[in-house]
């Protein structure tokens, strides 16, 4: 038994395997959502300052159709990491002007790291002029959904047009994207300037690597009995979140919210990583399950 025992945590130390991770960006400047009009009477002006984002046309009758543009900041992923899946997320703040059909088309823009948008508004097409991917992705929403006044409603997934940035050679962690929708119907929704906390929020899951360390940023998190055949016990981390055991090909076995313990007595033996999720970080532990 001891033999195995070494034999498996020998194999668990050089093992790695694929975390999904999320990450939620709001905006939070009222310069980082921003659109432009289309149509020949108004076509180039935009607005910077409104209180709320006419998906698709600004009228119902389909007769003002805009470009709207979303800015994220900070976005903290390293070049080359694998996106799961990305939406944007938006609030509906009236229902007076839906339209249906409801069919947007999503792009994002060809750059490492999306300048901030005209605020002086003084430049006309500042919004349709920039460069943009070939590809985009189509968004439709079914005729009388996203009807209901601070309901929410998300994009397709957006995650092909993420990963192309991301995949850039001068992609850097920590730089800005932009994306554009533009199409037909009408989905009135809340820009930072009319509701910030409605604001629109970019929601990305993506895979990071995690392998058997016990680094410095979890020295202070204590997992007991290890092995173990029926609990394992986390000490000296505040704010538990939840718990989740995890085996080596990634996949996750079991999780719980709120709580320092978690009943493994179920779970097949063998090495496992236990994340640690709390209100600040993550922590990632070893955990051998022998029966």
């Amino acid at each position: 038994m001891k033999k195995l025992l070494f034999l498996g945590l020998l194999l668990f130390s050089v093992s790695a395997f694929a975390v999904e991770q999320t990450l939620t960006l709001q905006i939070n400047d009222g310069g980082d959502d921003m659109e432009e009009w289309l149509d020949p009477a108004k076509a180039g002006a935009t607005d910077i300052g409104s209180s709320d984002l006419e998906l698709g046309s600004e009228s119902k009758d389909g007769l003002s159709p805009q470009m709207v543009a979303v800015r994220f900041k900070n976005v903290t992923l390293a070049k080359g990491t694998k996106i799961n899946s990305a939406v944007i997320e938006f609030e509906l703040d009236a229902t007076a002007k839906n339209a249906d059909p409801f069919e947007v088309y999503i792009w994002a823009e060809k750059t490492d790291n999306a300048a901030t948008f005209d605020n002086t508004q003084s430049v006309p097409y500042s919004v349709s002029s920039r460069s943009k991917m070939i590809d985009s992705i189509k968004w439709t929403i079914a005729t009388g959904d996203f009807n209901v006044v601070d309901s929410k409603a998300q994009t397709s997934n957006i995650a092909p047009l993420l990963q192309k940035l991301v995949d850039r050679t001068n992609w850097a962690s920590g730089n800005a994207i932009a994306f554009y929708l533009k199409g037909k119907g009408t989905r009135e929704v809340e820009s930072y300037d009319g509701e910030p906390a409605a604001a629109p929020k970019l929601i990305i899951k993506y895979e990071t690597v995690a392998t058997d360390i016990n680094d410095a940023n979890a020295t202070e998190a204590v997992v007991f009995p290890n092995p173990t055949s029926e609990n394992v016990n986390v000490s000296g981390v505040d704010n538990i979140q939840s718990l989740e055991l995890i085996n080596l090909n990634g996949i996750s076995v079991i999780s719980a919210n709120n709580v320092s313990t978690l009943n493994v007595s179920n779970i097949e033996n063998g090495s496992y990583i236990l994340k640690i999720k709390t209100a600040d970080t993550q922590l990632f532990k070893k955990v051998q399950i022998i029966k």
